[in-house]
């Protein structure tokens, strides 16, 4: 049995186990159409992640992180839902802001001979920094800049 084999009958398996433990449970999560939808992009994830993995005979680990890309997308997804819009529109904005700042900042050493080595690293450490502090001063200071 090959790789292909051995990953369709662990799905069938994970499948087949959720049925009978938590299948009314289950079932009735899926059947919400945003339940659909978030099942949907797990299994297109890890299928994603599969044939990825498969340009370099790595299978089980770009299904893994396929998997696991597709996880943290829905937490991620799950933690906007709870947070008031109002700060989620503010946090974007700061870290637009931040993004900005950044370009602006890393451009000026971008052109010095001496920064040219770590250059990308310098330029990478900046956008996050900056769009860190922006989304975070926005966020803090929402009632000053929405007046």
């Amino acid at each position: 049995m090959g790789i292909e084999g051995k990953l369709y009958f662990f799905c069938a398996f994970f499948i087949f186990n959720f049925m009978i433990k938590g299948g009314e449970k289950m079932m009735k999560y899926v059947l919400n159409i945003r339940g659909f939808v978030r099942v949907f992009f797990v299994l297109f994830s890890t299928v994603a992640g599969y044939f990825i993995g498969s340009l370099n005979n790595q299978y089980l680990i770009g299904t893994l992180v396929g998997s696991g890309f597709g996880v943290i997308i829905i937490l991620l997804e799950i933690g906007l839902l709870r947070t008031q819009g109002v700060n989620v529109v503010v946090a974007s904005i700061g870290l637009i802001i931040g993004l900005i700042l950044a370009n602006l900042l890393a451009l000026t050493f971008l052109f010095l001979p001496q920064f040219s080595s770590f250059s990308f690293c310098l330029y990478f450490c900046l956008c996050l920094t900056f769009g860190y502090l922006g989304m975070v001063i926005a966020v803090n200071k929402k009632e000053d800049i929405l007046g």
